[in-house]
């Protein structure tokens, strides 16, 4: 019986690993769009 939650408990952290590692790299895109952004324009300033 315990080895049927153990193995619902790792599915769970895996998947919220994953949405770890999705939510990280949105952030780090977004933060590039925006280094891009006044990398490209700051010397126009």
């Amino acid at each position: 019986m315990a080895d049927a939650s153990d193995e619902r408990v790792s599915k769970a952290d895996a998947e919220s690993d994953a949405d770890v590692d999705e939510t990280t790299a949105d952030l780090r895109r977004k933060v590039e769009e925006k280094y891009d952004f006044f990398r490209d324009n700051l010397h126009s300033v």
